[in-house]
């Protein structure tokens, strides 16, 4: 399955250009900076897992429903 690992990275925003990776089902996003999640991630649907934990997210947009594949969430 064509996986994103990018853990520990400082990185502090998801480009928005992110919805380009369609396939995409695994993105571990761990342990960096992101604040917000733009509203392109949630055109991910084929996403089954997601991790977001260790960052700086307050808020979890609506738009998260989209995402009717995921199958892990860690926020």
């Amino acid at each position: 399955s064509t996986e994103l690992h990018m853990t520990s990275n400082y990185i502090e925003i998801i480009p928005s250009c992110i919805n380009i990776l369609k396939n995409l089902k695994k993105m571990y996003l761990e342990n960096n900076r992101i604040v917000i999640i733009p509203n392109e991630l949630f055109e991910l649907t084929n996403l089954e897992i997601l991790y977001l934990n260790w960052n700086k997210i307050t808020n979890i947009p609506i738009k998260i429903i989209n995402l009717s594949n995921l199958k892990e969430l860690c926020l």
